[in-house]
């Protein structure tokens, strides 16, 4: 079974995020605005990592924190959609 969620993000506005008490703009991936701005829209990836485009982020970066994890889930409601998170059948599966 495949189960790739690589595809899967959130948006928010980066005003939301703020309110993490450990936020800082280091948090964000890739090239956004030059000076994000409360109304900047974010994304949020299965891994938590926040981007500033939907594609997910690519290489080696710092993991998430336990706190940044426990804001994204308890604060933002962040929760990857039932019918995405259960393994996707193939036809390899089926041999």
């Amino acid at each position: 079974m495949s189960n790739d969620l690589s595809f899967y993000c959130k948006a928010y506005v980066l005003k939301d995020l703020r309110r993490f008490s450990k936020w800082n703009e280091g948090l964000l991936l890739g090239q956004g605005p030059a000076v994000p701005t409360d109304d900047t829209v974010v994304f949020i990836h299965p891994d938590f990592r926040v981007t500033a485009t939907v594609y997910a982020p690519e290489g080696e970066s710092e993991l998430p924190s336990r706190d940044w994890i426990e804001f994204c889930t308890n604060e933002l409601q962040f929760v990857i959609p039932d019918e995405l998170s259960r393994p996707v059948a193939t036809e390899a599966d089926q041999e």
